[in-house]
């Protein structure tokens, strides 16, 4: 980015830079990047959708905008006409703050002693200058070599093995550890949850909550799920089981 503003500004051009997508991952100086002007948005860091501009001061104070005329044609002022959403500052405040505190929490952490174990483990190679280099097939072997050791969960037994695959990545010990993005695993985890509900019987929603709440808190989503993909019919706070595998017996 250095030098490309470099030749642009030999060209006479000005450099802007949206870090919407960047802003939130790393830090940003805008003198070394010699940008002429930068945006981003809250949005992307758990906050409103408000937008920053930082731009040099001598050009905007030439930059035209659309103001009324007792504003000032001074920067700030001439960028920022009209009132404040005062909700949206409240909320961008708080969610750097909640960042902010966050950064000092994992920072306070001791990250090197974890990375020394992979080093002493053989999983990590230090150069003599210091850095770091992941050995994949390392990794590879020694997570075979524990999958081997470890013994196999028999809790899914007598599934077929694409269907006990998924239950053993997201079911343990009768809980859901957490609800799968792809919808094909999803459908899954769905049809083993839709096995505690009785096939012709009806149940009303805080009967489907409780249900559901013992295998994993967040019922919404899950109910939700369950009626979109057929698996429960619903009708006015009536559920009933109306789709799924169902066993013969």
């Amino acid at each position: 980015m250095h030098r490309a503003a470099q030749l642009l500004h030999a060209a006479g051009g000005e450099v802007f830079l949206d870090a919407v997508h960047y802003a939130p991952h790393g830090p940003i100086d805008v003198q070394a990047l010699e940008c002429d002007y930068l945006v981003c948005s809250g949005y992307k860091i758990f906050a409103p959708h408000m937008g920053f501009l930082w731009g040099r001061y001598e050009l905007l104070a030439q930059l035209p905008t659309f103001r009324e005329d007792f504003i000032p044609d001074q920067p700030p002022g001439k960028i920022e006409a009209g009132t404040f959403i005062y909700e949206n500052v409240s909320g961008m405040a708080a969610a750097v703050d909640y960042l902010a505190a966050l950064g000092r929490s994992l920072a306070a952490r001791p990250a090197g002693s974890a990375l020394q174990r992979f080093v002493d483990a053989g999983l990590v190679l230090r150069s003599d200058d210091g850095t770091l280099h992941l050995l994949g097939e390392a990794f590879a072997l020694a997570a075979r070599a524990e999958g081997e050791r470890a013994p196999r969960s028999t809790e899914h037994a007598g599934t077929p093995e694409d269907v006990g695959r998924v239950l053993r990545a997201f079911v343990r010990d009768g809980k859901l550890t957490s609800i799968p993005a792809v919808r094909s695993k999803r459908l899954v985890v769905l049809d083993w949850l839709a096995q505690k509900f009785e096939p012709g019987r009806h149940y009303q929603e805080p009967a489907v909550n409780r249900i559901i709440a013992a295998v994993h808190p967040d019922t919404a989503a899950l109910r939700r799920y369950l009626v979109d993909e057929g698996i429960l019919a619903r009708d006015r706070g009536d559920y009933w089981r109306a789709g799924g595998t169902f066993d013969p017996e």
